[in-house]
């Protein structure tokens, strides 16, 4: 059983932050001065937290099994056929970035800024299958 509130409030917060990454009107790399950088930063940091927690959310109530590592949320969705392999993937590859945001910051430069912002089609992409697969 979905604790549908809580899913809900997940995919706000997510719809929110992107609203507020597209705000920002990031479209090239001269786009990111220090202030657009630093919270173009924070702002993905929060997208990809809460999409892990979107994720997670799934996997426990559904009983899918008990990830290991934050990646294998995403593996075993794909195994359900919750989300197909490629977005498994860019998700997995959205855990890395979520984990140099928080561990190795110095890690992340602009041109990863915005290459993140240019990918967000796929948070969307993965808020979208969620929101089918729980309407099921």
């Amino acid at each position: 059983m979905f604790d549908k509130e809580r899913i809900n409030h997940i995919i706000e917060d997510i719809e929110m932050y992107l609203k507020k990454l597209e705000d920002r009107k990031i479209k090239d790399v001269k786009d990111l001065d220090d202030i657009n950088y630093y919270a173009c930063s924070m702002i993905l940091f929060s997208i990809l937290n809460r999409a892990i927690d979107l994720g997670d959310e799934i996997v426990k109530a559904k009983k899918l099994g008990y990830p290991l590592e934050i990646k294998e949320i995403f593996s075993l969705l794909a195994d359900k056929e919750i989300i197909d392999r490629k977005l498994e993937e860019k998700m997995k590859d959205f855990v890395i970035f979520r984990n140099k945001f928080s561990h190795r910051y110095g890690a992340i430069n602009r041109e990863d800024v915005l290459k993140l912002i240019y990918e967000m089609v796929f948070i969307k992409e993965f808020v979208s299958k969620i929101v089918d697969y729980v309407k099921k």
